[in-house]
């Protein structure tokens, strides 16, 4: 069936223009192509890949094969025409359009496809303005909720840098020659460390160029990776044996570790407390009765863990979060709690005060390295 929707005559008279034009003058294959498809179209004719491939290739095209000839020529064909039309063909009467994936013309006049255009602009601006005012609902939404001790991490512009406690080790050489690591539970710094390779002079140790991080290090940054994530956010991550104070002012910091191996950090830790004290393995807190002291222990598999958290305000408006105890149980289980706004929730109206700032000591019991209890048992307001 015949396509005489448009008069032949501009049909006719559009494709005379397009085949004089400069941008298909020099390729002669495109105009014949187009033409063929013209005539095929006004034809009412439905074209396959074939059809033209025979008709622009003849003995050249396999129809049996998966030769490419006439894909590349409907691109180029596409290309030049939407060339055309966006330089000297765009105040022509009528369009040739080929959609992409497709080898018939349509004919369309340029009022009709203004018109479309414009449907579909407005059907993008409908949906832009749906999507931002949905956009805007949320982000007000968001930006209501309580962020508690995460407000300044994750609201303001300020950078955060999360700093991981790593270790210190010694590089050894058995009698046999083979290389060993050994890492002493009496070395917690660098004080320690050189004290002990000059009282150990004979035994050869060296100290590597790397320091080792316990379980904590990787399952604590994955929780506050997805907290922050959550929230359109990113942190740093720095070895506190590589950082210095000097490289993270003006940002927040998070500190996750372990407080008998704190070197730097030491500085800022419980550095306002009146009530706590830290010891190797041990934690003293002082009462209105008197001292109360807390061990952590290992019974087996059994373990008992005393961890802080830590919340203070630094330089400039900023803020550090410390989350330290002396094993990997008990930070991982603050974490993963105060990364659970529900969590959250309900500890915050459990400790109900004017005051922002504290140092919180949790008990954590648990199996191996996973928690089965966490609790309150001391908290110190910060003013």
């Amino acid at each position: 069936m015949k396509n005489t929707s448009i008069n032949l005559l501009k049909i006719n008279n559009s494709l005379k223009k397009i085949s004089e034009n400069e941008i298909f003058s020099k390729s002669p294959r495109s105009i014949r192509l187009l033409n063929f498809l013209v005539q095929e179209s006004i034809e009412g004719n439905h074209i396959k890949e074939q059809t033209i491939g025979l008709e622009l290739f003849s003995k050249k095209y396999d129809p049996n094969k998966n030769d490419g000839k006439v894909r590349v020529y409907m691109y180029n064909l596409r290309k030049k025409l939407d060339q055309y039309y966006e330089t000297d063909g765009k105040n022509d009467p009528l369009q040739f359009i080929i959609n992409k994936g497709q080898y018939n013309i349509q004919f369309i006049s340029s009022s009709a496809l203004k018109k479309s255009k414009d449907s579909q602009k407005q059907k993008i601006i409908i949906t832009a303005v749906s999507l931002a005012t949905i956009l805007w609902i949320a982000i007000s939404i968001f930006s209501q909720t309580e962020l508690y001790c995460w407000e300044n991490f994750l609201k303001n512009n300020s950078e955060t840098t999360c700093i991981i406690s790593d270790h210190k080790i010694l590089q050894g050489k058995l009698n046999s020659g083979e290389i060993v690591f050994i890492r002493n539970p009496k070395i917690n710094t660098e004080k320690d460390l050189n004290k002990y390779l000059l009282d150990h002079k004979s035994t050869h140790y060296t100290i590597p160029n790397f320091t080792f991080v316990t379980k904590m290090a990787p399952v604590a940054s994955k929780a506050l990776t997805k907290l922050f994530n959550s929230h359109g956010k990113d942190f740093n991550i720095r070895l506190e044996s590589e950082f210095s104070f000097e490289n993270i002012r003006n940002q927040n910091i998070i500190f996750i570790g372990q407080y008998k191996t704190m070197s730097q950090m030491s500085a800022l830790f419980l550095k306002n407390s009146k009530r706590f004290k830290v010891f190797n393995d041990s934690i003293s807190y002082k009462s209105n009765d008197g001292i109360i002291n807390y061990i952590n222990k290992g019974y087996g598999n059994k373990k008992t863990d005393y961890v802080f958290v830590s919340f203070m305000p630094i330089d400039d408006g900023h803020e550090i979060l410390f989350f330290s105890s002396n094993h990997d149980i008990g930070v991982i289980a603050a974490v993963n709690h105060f990364s659970d706004f529900n969590w959250l929730k309900d500890f915050y109206k459990s400790i109900s005060t004017t005051e922002k700032y504290y140092n919180a000591l949790f008990k954590v019991d648990g199996l191996g390295r996973t928690d089965l209890n966490f609790k309150l048992e001391q908290i110190e307001w910060i003013k």
